[in-house]
């Protein structure tokens, strides 16, 4: 389990978070970006594509997405191996594509 620092725990408890990530829920219909299934809210994750220390802009709808409990550490495992110049440049199509392939 990946513990968060504590600037990165006031940033998810801020109310500005709170409100981006009930926006972005709403616009996916909880839905994981991944399969497309539904997810009830307690289990989804509104997860930063491009991670939120090398993102200009937090609270970019555009660089956020909503994922299951279960994609979001597989990514979260698979972001840990790259390196901040290649997690910078990859998105959402990328994204898709190599979860599904690892995790048939």
């Amino acid at each position: 389990m990946i513990e968060r620092d504590q600037k990165a725990n006031s940033f998810y408890h801020d109310k500005k978070w709170t409100v981006t990530r009930q926006t972005v829920v709403v616009r996916d219909m909880h839905a994981d970006a991944i399969t497309g299934n539904v997810i009830p809210d307690n289990q989804l994750q509104v997860d930063h594509i491009v991670p939120r220390r090398l993102c200009k802009d937090p609270y970019d709808l555009n660089n956020l997405w909503c994922l299951s409990r279960i994609n979001h550490t597989r990514k979260n495992k698979i972001e840990a191996h790259m390196s901040d110049s290649a997690l910078k440049h990859v998105g959402r199509k990328w994204w898709i594509k190599v979860l599904k392939e690892r995790f048939k």
